[in-house]
């Protein structure tokens, strides 16, 4: 009898221990889930399918490049025009993050939301501090996810996104003197291609250290090249021309 009364008492003891889990999830829910943006999931464990009536981007990094040691405000904004609140879960590669506000937890460079954030005409703003690292290239993923704080995941909307900031060049090297070249994928995984009448001499890649990488190159029709740049790392990059006349130059990112 004892064994059977040991047991009952068992199984009430761990159906207790199991509800609680489900519905301590259920209602921390609006705190946020740490790795939902890393994972590639989103929201999805919890909050349905992704939606493109969200979307999420972070503004502050300059589209030049960023320098090693600065600390930039950066804001990261979910956009939706129908919901009233949104959360979030970002993480970047390389840097650090600092000034978060109240309503957020910073593990490490990675961001997420303790409470939901209240959206200003659609679009939910959340301001921070990052300061940029010496690595070559940053990655950012964020997950964002739009509300109708009704109180249950029916109607929330998210979206993910992923970024690539690179890092810039110093104005020492980008101001080579020459003519500014046009060139093309830009940004670019293996080739690039330049339009010109001169004859080639040499073709190099200045990384933002300054360290020159000769590139190889082929014709690629009468007026054309195709340059090889799928020995360089990823990253922004000076494209120094010389011809018989004179030199030419232009900024890529090679992905």
């Amino acid at each position: 009898m004892k064994s059977k009364k040991l047991l009952l008492s068992t199984v009430v003891g761990l159906l207790g221990i199991a509800t609680y889990i489900i519905f301590s999830s259920s209602s921390n829910a609006s705190q946020g889930v740490m790795g939902s943006a890393n994972s590639g999931a989103g929201c999805g464990s919890c909050h349905g399918s992704a939606s493109a009536n969200t979307t999420v981007t972070l503004e502050g990094i300059p589209a030049t490049g960023y320098v090693s040691g600065t600390v930039y405000p950066v804001t990261l904004k979910i956009t939706n025009s129908t919901k009233t609140k949104a959360g979030f879960d970002l993480v970047f590669s390389s840097g650090s993050i600092s000034g978060n506000p109240t309503g957020t937890m910073l593990m490490g460079t990675e961001l997420h939301h303790t409470q939901k954030f209240s959206a200003v005409s659609g679009v939910t703003s959340i301001n921070f501090n990052w300061t940029a690292p010496t690595a070559a290239a940053v990655t950012l993923k964020m997950a964002g996810n739009a509300v109708n704080d009704n109180g249950s995941d029916n109607g929330d909307e998210w979206a993910i996104a992923t970024k690539v900031f690179n890092k810039a060049i110093p104005a020492s090297v980008a101001n080579t003197i020459g003519t500014k070249l046009n060139v093309y994928p830009n940004p670019t995984s293996n080739n690039i291609i330049i339009s010109t009448t001169e004859k080639i001499n040499t073709v190099y890649a200045v990384d933002m250290l300054g360290k020159y990488t000769a590139l190889q190159y082929n014709a690629n029709g009468a007026e054309a090249y195709s340059i090889n740049t799928s020995n360089l790392t990823s990253g922004n990059y000076l494209l120094l021309v010389k011809v018989e006349k004179e030199n030419f130059h232009a900024v890529f990112a090679k992905q």
